[in-house]
């Protein structure tokens, strides 16, 4: 993901913990700040920001799909 959104990417996640399944964190990225959850055990990711226009920035950059759930 840092090769699609390029520099100045932070990630702020917990430590590590063997067969912790559930992983909330935060991803600094264009002077943005987004709510991170992601499940390991589905391969699920959840990106949350107070701005409808920051995901859709992030959906953007990542070129990824994305459900829109307005």
């Amino acid at each position: 993901m840092n090769n699609l959104l390029g520099g100045g990417i932070q990630w702020i996640l917990p430590p590590e913990a063997p067969q912790e399944d559930f992983i909330e964190g935060q991803l600094e990225w264009d002077g943005r700040h987004f709510g991170l959850y992601y499940e390991r055990s589905l391969g699920y990711m959840r990106f949350a920001a107070g701005s409808r226009t920051d995901i859709q920035a992030l959906v953007g950059a990542l070129g990824v799909q994305h459900d829109d759930k307005t």
